[in-house]
């Protein structure tokens, strides 16, 4: 099988390379390769491969989540077009989608899809994913794998467990319900519906207990057997998705202890 990741030199995209590259043939050029913003780029890159399924990473504003900028929003847009506009071109596309696709100022237990289409973010990257998932939920063979928080031992400095791990004061500015996921268990999921195409294709992955950033510390800080000085400035709105399509594919998930021990 032949597999497009657009943004190719993204934390996760590096990761799906190397976790697909053994058993299928893997294109995962960066920017400087091919430049999703380009129309033309995209439509060349088509005409020279041959690709089945599209896994779409390629984004701006990651790192700017609560900005507004119109820029970021119409780039990440422009992006997603080029892609969709060669949907004839594969079989299947693959993208992440991320709880900063809901209205954050109010309380979100076990969202659904439902929870998204009622929702109109009000940031360039919430409004981006929204859009994303929107058509998605609406194109054929095309799946929403969403993100709440996600987490991995290779993960960069500013990362919420890294900064703890080396941390001996460490202040959480709010605690809630929140899903952090094991990086490895979405590769998983990846590859799972990469050969399975499930019928319904829009995931949340997340697991099925739901727990406090607090408790999520506490397993951490116990998994790696550090001690820190943990402060807890305020509670924040629980944020939290519903697990039941997930579970209902039966896989092996790593969880989150076993990532945690990683660090």
């Amino acid at each position: 099988m032949n597999i497009l990741i657009t943004g190719g030199n993204g934390f996760v995209a590096s990761h799906l390379k190397n976790f697909l590259g053994s058993k299928h043939t893997v294109y995962a050029p960066g920017k400087d390769q091919l430049n999703c913003l380009e129309p033309q780029e995209v439509n060349k890159f088509f005409d020279s491969h041959d690709v089945d399924v599209v896994i779409h990473t390629a984004l701006t504003g990651r790192e700017q989540l609560f900005e507004n900028s119109l820029r970021r929003l119409k780039d990440s847009l422009g992006m997603w077009y080029n892609i969709y506009n060669n949907r004839h071109r594969y079989k299947q596309l693959i993208q992440y989608g991320s709880a900063y696709e809901m209205n954050l100022s109010r309380i979100h237990r076990d969202a659904t899809l439902a929870d998204v289409l009622n929702s109109l973010p009000m940031t360039s990257y919430g409004s981006a994913k929204n859009f994303m998932a929107r058509m998605c939920s609406e194109t054929d063979n095309f799946y929403t794998l969403r993100l709440f928080g996600h987490f991995h031992y290779t993960e960069p400095e500013q990362r919420f467990f890294k900064k703890l791990s080396k941390s001996s004061n460490f202040t959480m500015q709010e605690d809630k319900q929140f899903d952090y996921f094991n990086l490895e268990d979405t590769l998983t999921v990846t590859e799972f519906v990469i050969n399975e195409k499930p019928i319904v294709r829009d995931v949340n992955l997340v697991y099925p207990e739901k727990l406090l950033l607090s408790e999520q510390v506490e397993m951490f800080c116990n998994a790696i057997h550090i001690n820190p000085d943990i402060k807890v400035l305020t509670s924040g709105l629980d944020l939290t998705g519903d697990a039941s399509v997930l579970s209902s594919f039966n896989l092996q998930l790593k969880g989150l202890e076993s990532g945690f021990k990683k660090y």
